[in-house]
Formats: structure tokens, C-alpha cells, sequence
């Protein structure tokens, strides 16, 4: 019985390291998909073309978001929470950016 036990845990230890790994290898072809899309629409001149394209491009840009956050709530992507400092900071930077100035 005692072996049973260790056996169908040893199994499930497994399918959760099998999952863990098919869910990155998914994670890093979601990302190459958004960003060759993004960059395929940079080079669109029809705009019907063009409009499709963006579409693709956020439907593969949820499917992203979709897949990190299932991996985030298994614990196989863990964040660290950014403090208010560094988020005042990444905004500035942004503003700046955005504004054509630079520091």
C-alpha cells in the first residue's frame, strides 16, 4: 500500500513537472507569435491588412497574458511586487520618453 502511495505520487510529481514545462515552452512561442505579428504590422500599407493584423496581434497578446497568469497562479512565475518609489520612477522615465526629453 505504502508503495502505491509513493508510486501515484512520484506519477503526479511528474505530470505537474510535464505541465510546468509545456506551459513554458507555450509562454515563449506566445511571445514569439506577439512580437512577429507586432512587427509584421509595422510593414502593412493596406489598412484593411493592417486592421487584421492588429487584431491577430491582440488576441495573441491575450493569450499571452492568459497563459502567464495560469502560470503565475501555479507558482511556476513568481513576481516580485515593484514598490511605489520604483513605479514613480518607471512612470517619470516613461513621461520622459514620451515627451521627447531626455535626462
Amino acid at each position: 500500500m505504502m508503495m502505491q502511495q509513493q508510486q501515484q505520487q512520484n506519477q503526479n510529481q511528474k505530470q505537474m513537472m510535464d505541465d510546468q514545462v509545456l506551459s513554458w515552452d507555450c509562454l515563449k512561442d506566445q511571445k514569439f507569435l506577439t512580437s512577429t505579428y507586432a512587427q509584421m504590422s509595422t510593414e502593412i500599407a493596406n489598412n484593411s491588412l493592417l486592421q487584421d493584423y492588429v487584431k491577430i496581434c491582440q488576441d495573441e497578446i491575450r493569450g499571452n497574458f492568459d497563459i502567464f497568469n495560469m502560470m503565475n497562479q501555479m507558482g511556476w512565475y513568481p513576481l516580485q511586487m515593484a514598490d511605489s518609489q520604483e513605479i514613480n520612477q518607471a512612470r517619470n522615465q516613461l513621461t520622459q520618453l514620451q515627451s521627447g526629453s531626455s535626462n
